[in-house]
């Protein structure tokens, strides 16, 4: 890293640490909303069912896969449930790690970093971002695909789009 970079990257590592430990924090005290049982369930089906053959998932299916790795690791629900809320953590931290390397190139340093902020404080995305449920998954990939198209990358905006 030249000392140019240092201070976007101290920033973006900065707010991104703050949003992992406020998710992990999230992850255990607040309270379970009735859908992330139902998902949690959907999760737990497609470990042993085969879907659209053995049952009917509510959504499309690639979000469940990608829930699916804490149900396996941890036994029980509620840690089930937690560990993928961690995981959840995890993948949106990645996300807005590579959103703003991405952004970067575009836009003034600043203007990342501040985005960045605001977004890891605002309440509605810091408490769903880690729902046990297949939108935040959808919303992963509806970032990564608008990111592959500012980078005029239309083809992997598509596949991104798509899943």
């Amino acid at each position: 890293m030249t000392k140019s970079e240092r201070p976007f990257g101290v920033a973006t590592f900065a707010i991104i640490g703050f949003f992992l430990i406020l998710e992990v924090v999230y992850a255990f005290l607040l309270p379970r909303v009735m859908d992330e049982f139902t998902t949690t369930h959907d999760v737990y089906r497609v470990s042993h069912l085969l879907p659209y053959r053995e049952f009917r998932p509510p959504k499309t299916v690639l979000a469940y896969y990608v829930e699916l790795p804490p149900m396996l690791l941890f036994r029980g629900n509620w840690s089930a449930m937690t560990g993928i809320k961690v995981e959840l953590a995890l993948l949106w931290a990645a996300a807005l790690a590579l959103a703003a390397t991405v952004l970067r190139r575009d836009l003034e340093e600043r203007a990342v970093v501040a985005a960045l902020a605001v977004t890891v404080i605002m309440s509605t995305f810091a408490e769903r971002a880690t729902e046990v449920r297949v939108d935040p998954v959808a919303a992963l990939f509806g970032l990564t695909s608008l990111l592959a198209l500012i980078r005029r990358r239309p083809g992997l905006a598509g596949v991104l789009c798509a899943a």
